[in-house]
């Protein structure tokens, strides 16, 4: 849609889909932002990515010196808009949510007696995400799925549970993460800040005059010698 609207404004001119890509990522990222600076504001799903990750048993969060038991996803986790709430859950329906908490919190959760089966989580300062309970049965897990909003939707859409189970390559197969009634504001901006790129005369004359002036006839556009 982006390549339509731009051929409007040129026939000559070429845009790569991967430049394209990253001005989508970095607006998108803006408007999401811009959009829900209320905490209060519901956020559609479609805002979200799912990431399929990995766990492995560890002893302690890196940078801890203590020797309790975590899991830990095998992966890194992209970091994340100040916008949404994230969520845990895994596979197995009968597990349900896991909580998520901050990474100074999860030092301190996982001993009261009443809340053992519980199964906490935080992001580490290593950018792992990590497990806590005291409920055994946490052990047996080997997979969890993160949602969140991702400041980088391409480097999440890289672990993103879409890409892993129908095996996608190319980021184009993915659906981009964005409500449909932000696309139109998505694409707007876009383009209008690569149809400013098409033409940009610059002022080489070391003098005190506008000679950019001269370069632009009376209806406003540039002049071709």
């Amino acid at each position: 849609m982006c390549l339509d609207e731009l051929q409007l404004s040129s026939d000559d001119a070429t845009f790569t889909e991967d430049h394209i890509i990253f001005l989508a990522n970095k607006y998108r990222a803006f408007l999401l932002k811009k959009n829900y600076t209320d905490l209060k504001k519901e956020i559609p799903e479609s805002n979200y990515q799912e990431l399929c990750l990995n766990l492995e048993v560890v002893k302690g969060i890196d940078g801890d010196e203590c020797s309790e038991t975590y899991l830990r996803t095998t992966e890194k986790i992209p970091d994340t808009l100040s916008v949404g709430t994230p969520q845990i859950t895994t596979k197995d329906f009968m597990v349900g949510e896991i909580t998520f908490v901050s990474k100074e919190r999860i030092r301190y959760v996982g001993h009261n007696k009443f809340l053992k089966n519980i199964i906490y989580a935080a992001l580490g300062p290593d950018n792992h995400l990590y497990l806590k309970s005291s409920n055994p049965q946490m052990l047996y897990l080997d997979s969890i799925i993160f949602s969140g909003i991702f400041e980088d939707s391409e480097k999440a859409a890289e672990l993103s549970c879409e890409s892993r189970q129908e095996g996608n390559c190319d980021v184009l197969d993915n659906s981009f993460p964005l409500e449909e009634a932000l696309v139109p504001l998505l694409i707007e901006l876009i383009v209008k800040e690569l149809s400013n790129a098409l033409y940009r005369p610059a002022d080489e004359e070391n003098n005190a005059s506008d000679d950019l002036t001269n370069n632009i006839n009376p209806n406003g556009r540039a002049r071709v010698s």
